[in-house]
């Protein structure tokens, strides 16, 4: 039988990981989003390979803009999406 407090340290250091591999499967999603969808672009249009690269990068943007956003939710250590994610520097005079 074990033994031990459900909430803890070990319990952030989960949810820490999993909001962290959320942002690792967010960029590799968004990247080979946009290259499978230049590519499909490519074979259909025939244009050869510039809509692939051109899809790569601005899948290779939205995922570094989401990355951020998402990585400074975590180091505020505030839930992605809480009210106090929308503010920005109002507090300041």
């Amino acid at each position: 039988m074990r033994g031990g407090c459900v909430d803890g340290p070990s319990t952030s250091k989960r949810a820490l990981i999993a909001r962290l591999l959320g942002v690792g499967w967010f960029v590799a999603l968004t990247i080979a989003g946009g290259a499978v969808g230049g590519l499909a672009l490519d074979g259909w249009l025939g244009t050869g390979p510039i809509l692939t690269i051109l899809g790569t990068l601005a899948g290779l943007a939205v995922a570094v803009a989401g990355m951020y956003l998402m990585l400074a939710a975590v180091l505020r250590g505030r839930p992605q999406g809480s009210p106090g994610d929308q503010r920005g520097q109002s507090g300041r005079a």
